[in-house]
């Protein structure tokens, strides 16, 4: 059995450096390769790049040697092994990279598999066990793919399968007594995903496997149930690489690349052969195969072109060296490559086209191929580089010296658009002819030429550096000479700039200004860069003059920067490098189609849009070694602007430049509150924090490939910054004490021409503020300040019905006492002496005479009177406190008054009662005894009925009586309770706690309806 040691793991994953001859291939390279070169120097966690990918956000995550990188386009965020941080990674070396289903991040380590979760911001860490196998073979993880169910399936030894849902772990081994078991006890080496064939393709020591996740069976040359062909070639051992809608397969026995199709199956073989051996197979992001070696550049096997490249070889056009030993090639979203080595990540841009380079490398002498002034003819450039003049061919990337201009230097090239090439030699003036290099003619000046213009009339204005400006025709004989004498207020010229009519712009040094010739007068005038109401003296010696389409002038300037120059104000406006501008010492101006302003420094070159005046950088280092009045610009007939520094060629279309690069993607790498980082929020999108939180930072960067690409930044919080905050190279929004509301965070980038983004990205942020000042707490406190002024309302009125209760309470028991006080006396007294006058009167009857008739009669009525007295106070006693009440109970007082009306034959009275066996309290029998009296004796008065119709029930917990006549009826009077007896009534029932509805109409017969409490003893 083989134990892979962790030196045979570098040996798989890491390669060396060194050269390939490319015996037998057709290397084809690209012609302008734009490379950037990431390193430690740029935060990288170490050179030794093993794998790259790209998120869904947009994220770069890069395996390393020494720990999990995340680049955001600005800075790296190193994550690395920490013992005493459970939620580390489990050990710095990662050799493979994948996304899940749900966004977090899967690492292969030498320590098992570590996912990063990006909800939580930590790492959970699988570690596999095997009954027979030591833990360190088992968790060294060569390889990560998922399937088409989200399932992660490692490389190590043997094949293990991770559901991320349940996080459980399985693993499939090789089992002697099944042929369709993985084909041999090694270590799987490599892993790939066939979306057509649902299954897993993976390389072992010995051979290759495809595994069915289907039936969960393993396919090699001892198991090929299919008879797939890929089983029966001679390599037991081929590479193979999965592609999107085809997988390749190397045979290195036969030396062919095979290309398998998902339909056929069928093979196709393309005869290779490398000198060296292979050490890595995969495909680019165009699903061509990749040839990586130990020793040698990678090779590309283009599926379109059917033949070979070397990858790359960017040192012919870029000042980056690159040994082209590349492990993995990785290509994002915007089709940059991105090519893991071992001294560190090369991205070959894809909108490369914006910018051409060209280097000339060093001469014979080792120094630097310096170019001092240039010209462009058709594809060629003509150079002064150093003491040679030179011809470049731009097709052909190559340098050729003209013999014979060796030894002096040409300080001045000029090309009017014929075959003629204008160049000075010291004093002198040669005109030569591009296709001989012969020299034409020569003309002898009282200078050192230092520019030439060619006019309309195909006059040549040249200017000199201590003798003024001379006018010659085409054929270089001298017309005219203007100096101090002809009204220049300096015959040392250092620029020149013609309008294409009728005026010719230069420039002076000596802090002299500028001058205008009027090309048909052939008057000068010359002016001074005033500022304020002085000239700046110090700043008026004037490089390079240009005038924008609405008539003004540009003027750059010897260390002074900038100068606007209103012509018809009068008016000169600065700007420098507080401005945005790379440097103050202004080299060369040009305008584009779109009449942006392009500016040369000593620092780089700089675009001014002139409406707005804003500044953008080009994304190309073009420093100046010498800055000594140094012409830098050509303009080709194309609208090509060409700019030179030191040994370098810059070629820049400004359309295609403004126009060719994409938007500005922009990430937001971190959120931090109070400087402690919140992964949850960031990954949530919506910032979401206390009012306790209000001190926070939002970190945002521009997606690029390097954080050498300049890009400047600018926010503002909708409702809390008034303005834009630009934050120049620093993405960082910060915020301090923000009150609570809901907010919107405007973030903006520039692309990698400068340009801002046309629409910011809105981040939706919301403080929520303290409880006690939130809706809900306004409208609870409402809510309780409401419940506890209705409940002291409520209070106060329960309390003043029950005073109002208790004082009819104690105004009825007061009646009640005077009641039963009133026929006691009535009993005693008046009842006594009825009785004494009825036997006094009735004594009388033998002391009258019987004949005596009148007399008999008014005995009779006498006794007659007697009696209905002495019931009409049986009747009174019997009102005011029947004694039947009192020893009874309520319903045998009325069944009792009930009995004693009916024998007085003053009314019919109905009863019936259901329930009412039990004693009631003897305030309740008193109440219902004097309502039901009441309505008796109202109906009695006023109704004029003949019968009353009396129903007593107990239901439901209460005593429901229900009262009706069949008499005259009235009418309640509305809001009114009626007479005393009524109002009494209503008292009575209001006491007891009961309600009472009348049904009262004249002409009708009268119903009440009365419900109290049931309270018994």
């Amino acid at each position: 059995m083989q134990i892979l040691t962790v030196k045979a793991f570098f040996t798989c994953i890491i390669f060396g450096i060194a050269g390939i001859k490319g015996q037998g291939l057709l290397l084809a390279q690209p012609v302008n390769l734009q490379l950037e070169h990431l390193t430690v120097k740029n935060g990288l966690s170490s050179n030794r790049v093993f794998n790259i990918i790209q998120d869904r956000q947009g994220f770069y995550w890069i395996a390393t040697a020494d720990g999990l990188n995340r680049f955001d386009g600005s800075s790296f965020k190193v994550f690395r092994y920490n013992r005493n941080d459970t939620g580390s990674l489990a050990h710095n070396t990662c050799s493979s990279l994948l996304e899940g289903d749900d966004g977090d991040i899967w690492v292969a380590t030498l320590q098992g598999v570590c996912r990063y979760q990006k909800k939580k911001g930590v790492f959970k860490n699988y570690f596999f066990r095997h009954s027979s196998i030591n833990d360190n073979m088992v968790n060294t993880i060569f390889g990560l793919t998922k399937d088409n169910r989200g399932n992660i399936w490692a490389a190590s030894y043997g094949l293990w399968k991770i559901d991320p849902v349940t996080d459980s772990v399985t693993g499939f081994f090789y089992n002697k007594s099944d042929s369709s078991s993985l084909s041999d006890a090694s270590t799987v080496l490599k892993i790939s995903f066939d979306r057509v064939n649902k299954g897993l393709w993976m390389q072992t020591d010995f051979a290759i496997n495809f595994f069915d996740l289907a039936t969960e069976k393993f396919s090699h040359h001892g198991h090929n149930p299919h008879l797939w062909p890929v089983f029966q070639l001679k390599d037991k051992k081929p590479f193979v690489a999965v592609a999107q809608d085809c997988f390749w397969v190397y045979d290195r026995k036969d030396k062919l690349l095979h290309r398998f199709s998902a339909a056929t199956r069928a093979p196709a073989g393309v005869h290779l052969f490398f000198p060296n051996a292979i050490s890595n197979f995969s495909v680019d992001g165009n699903d061509n195969p990749v040839f990586s070696f130990e020793l040698a550049p990678a090779i590309l096997y283009n599926r379109q072109l059917q033949k070979t490249e070397v990858l790359p070889r960017p040192g012919i056009n870029s000042d980056i060296k690159f040994s082209g030993v590349t492990s993995r090639i990785y290509q994002d979203r915007r089709k940059n490559k991105w090519l893991c080595t071992a001294d560190g990540l090369y991205v070959i841009k894809h909108d490369a086209n914006l910018l051409h380079s060209f280097f000339l490398g060093t001469g014979l002498s080792g120094f630097p191929n310096t170019i001092l002034s240039f010209t462009k003819e058709k594809n060629n450039l003509w150079l002064q580089v150093r003491h040679r003049l030179c011809k470049y061919d731009l097709t052909q990337q190559k340098l050729l010296t003209i013999a014979g201009f060796e030894g002096k230097p040409v300080r001045v090239l000029y090309n009017a658009g014929d075959t003629v090439l204008w160049l000075s030699r010291e004093n002198e003036i040669l005109l030569t002819d591009f296709r001989t290099a012969k020299i034409i003619s020569k003309t002898l000046l009282e200078g050192s030429a230092y520019f030439t213009i060619a006019d309309k009339q195909n006059h040549f204005w040249v200017g000199t550096w201590n003798n003024g400006l001379y006018e010659l025709d085409g054929k270089g004989r001298i017309i005219n000479h203007y100096t101090e004498k002809n009204g220049l207020a300096y015959k040392y010229l250092i620029c020149g700039w013609y309008d294409g009519a009728n005026e010719l712009w230069v420039g002076m040094n000596g802090s002299k200004g500028f001058a205008r010739v009027d090309l048909q007068t052939r008057k000068i005038e010359n002016f001074l860069i005033v500022t304020g109401k002085k000239p700046a003296n110090e700043f008026n010696s004037v490089n390079a003059i240009i005038k924008d389409k609405s008539g003004n002038l540009w003027l750059g300037t010897y260390g002074g920067g900038l100068y606007h120059y209103n012509m018809h104000r009068n008016q000169f406006q600065n700007y420098q490098r507080s401005d945005g501008l790379s440097g103050e010492n202004i080299n060369t101006l040009g305008t584009d189609s779109e009449g942006n302003l392009w500016i040369s420094t000593e620092n780089g070159i700089d675009i001014m849009d002139v409406q707005t005046k804003n500044i953008r950088h080009v994304n190309e280092p073009m420093q100046q070694v010498n800055n000594d009045h140094i012409s830098n610009l050509v303009i080709a007939e194309d609208g090509t602007f060409f700019y030179t520094a030191d040994n370098k060629i810059l070629a820049v279309h400004p359309r295609q430049y403004n126009d060719g690069a994409p938007k500005a993607t922009l990430l937001i790498s971190s959120i931090r509150v109070f400087d402690k980082e919140q992964p949850a929020i960031a990954h949530k999108g919506t910032v979401r924090l206390s009012y306790r939180q209000n001190f926070f930072t939002v970190e945002f960067s521009s997606l690029r490939v390097s954080p050498d690409i300049p890009v400047q930044y600018k926010y503002k919080l909708e409702g809390f910054n008034e303005d834009w905050i630009y934050s120049n190279n620093s993405g960082f929004a910060n915020f301090t004490n923000v009150p609570p509301g809901n907010y919107t965070l405007l973030l903006n980038v520039t692309n990698e021409v400068g340009k801002w983004n046309s629409k910011p990205v809105p981040v939706s942020v919301i403080i929520y503020p303290p409880f006690w000042n939130t809706w809900w707490f306004y409208i609870l406190t409402a809510v309780l300040i409401g419940c506890a002024v209705l409940f002291f309302v409520k209070n106060r009125v329960r309390q003043y019905k029950k005073r109002q209760q208790e004082q009819l309470r104690l105004i009825v028991a007061t009646q009640e006492k005077e009641k039963k006080s009133i026929s006691s006396e009535l009993h005693d007294d008046l009842g006594v002496r009825l009785s004494a006058l009825k036997y006094f009167v009735t004594s009388l009857r033998k002391y009258m005479p019987q004949e005596d008739v009148q007399a008999q009669a008014i005995f009779d009525k006498t006794i007659t009177t007697i009696d209905e007295s002495v019931e009409d106070v049986r009747y009174l006693l019997i009102n005011l406190s029947p004694k039947t009440l009192n020893e009874y109970g309520y319903l045998v007082a009325v069944e009792d008054l009930v009995n004693k009306l009916s024998q007085l034959h003053i009314i019919n009275i109905s009863l019936k009662q259901k329930g009412m066996e039990k004693r009631l309290t003897p305030d309740t029998e008193a109440g219902l005894y004097r309502i039901t009296q009441e309505l008796i004796n109202n109906t009695l008065k006023h109704a004029g009925a003949g019968s009353i119709q009396l129903n007593i029930e107990k239901l439901n917990g209460t005593i429901q009586l229900q009262y009706a006549d069949d008499g005259r009826g009235f009418n309640l009077p509305a809001g009114q309770a009626g007479g005393y007896g009524i109002e009494n009534i209503h008292t009575r029932v209001a006491l007891l706690g009961g309600k009472i509805e009348w049904d009262a109409e004249i002409g009708k017969p009268a119903k009440v309806s009365i419900i109290i409490p049931y309270n018994h003893t």
